[in-house]
């Protein structure tokens, strides 16, 4: 089993209703290939973390990484994993401007919750709480 993480930019400013349009497509895919995994959007960042099967995953970036929706996709981290982090999310979902992440957390604190996300993304989910 393997944790892809990846960073990409939207192509195009996207409303709430397009991006729970992706995720209802993305909750029913994800169920049906024992894909878990959580989607951090913000501003105009997607930054998402998928947990699942070797090869399943290796299509799903496939696809995703075809997405005209969003651009310069970046594989921050892929890594081996025995247990899953996100095991009882098939996508889940947190939207934020970075003002707010800045305000929910103090400024200094931020670097080294995002050195926490990159190491092991459940040790950090204090970045969305």
């Amino acid at each position: 089993m393997r944790r892809i993480l990846y960073v990409s930019t939207m192509s195009s400013p996207m409303g709430d209703a397009e991006l729970e349009a992706i995720l209802e497509v993305a909750r029913a895919h994800n169920d049906a290939q024992a894909i878990t995994g959580l989607l951090l959007v913000i501003d105009d960042v997607f930054i998402q973390v998928l947990e699942g099967a070797g090869d399943t995953l290796n299509q799903l970036v496939a696809k995703i990484g075809d997405d005209p929706q969003h651009r310069d996709m970046t594989i921050v981290s892929d890594i081996v994993i025995e247990t899953r982090d996100f095991s009882g999310w098939s996508m889940g979902f947190e939207r934020m401007s970075l003002s707010r992440l800045i305000r929910a957390n103090r400024a200094s604190r931020i670097s080294q919750e995002w050195r926490m996300f990159l190491r092991s993304p459940a040790s950090a989910i204090s970045l969305w709480t």
